[in-house]
């Protein structure tokens, strides 16, 4: 009788266990939804005011092993300025005039640059720069809802190259 009574509790105890895992497993979802508006929320409002910064922690040339960057590079776009400084992998066309600096650099680069809006939260802004070398540099920045970003770069003299990494959500 007494085992009965054990067994009976414990069973009890185990169906109300399993009761209680739904409700957790929705709430749980609703938070990640929650934040994850709220992300999206961040990201639009830095997107639209115009001036934000971008960390590029991943380069991946046409040809080649894709490349993890550390330490991170940036690229800050702050209306219709452009200050980054990336490195680059591949092959060049043309002989560059400095071998020992391969790397795409520009300093508050005055440019020209498209926004648009994607349909699935995101966007998409393109510009061209020229150095003082005559190569001219297409880029294509897209910035994903969740604060992903990928940078395409095709250049005049040079093969290819896209970057990926983050858009900084946070005041360091």
């Amino acid at each position: 009788m007494k085992n009965r009574l054990l067994y009976n509790s414990l069973i009890g105890v185990v169906l109300m266990c399993l009761m209680a895992v739904p409700v957790s497993a929705q709430s749980r979802k609703a938070e990640r939804a929650a934040r994850r508006d709220s992300l999206e929320n961040v990201v639009r409002e830095i997107v639209e005011s115009g001036t934000f910064t971008i960390e590029i922690d991943h380069a991946n040339p046409m040809q080649g092993a894709s490349r993890n960057l550390f330490p991170s590079y940036k690229m800050k776009i702050d209306g219709d300025k452009i200050t980054t400084y990336l490195p680059y992998f591949g092959r060049s066309y043309t002989a560059p005039a400095d071998p020992r600096n391969l790397a795409v650099e520009l300093t508050d680069y005055q440019t020209n640059i498209k926004q648009k809006t994607n349909n699935k939260k995101g966007y998409t802004f393109t510009f061209d720069a020229t150095t003082t070398g005559n190569e001219t540099y297409n880029f294509t920045v897209t910035i994903s809802a969740g604060g992903s970003t990928g940078i395409s770069l095709i250049s005049s003299n040079r093969q290819g190259i896209t970057y990926s990494g983050k858009l900084i959500t946070t005041n360091k």
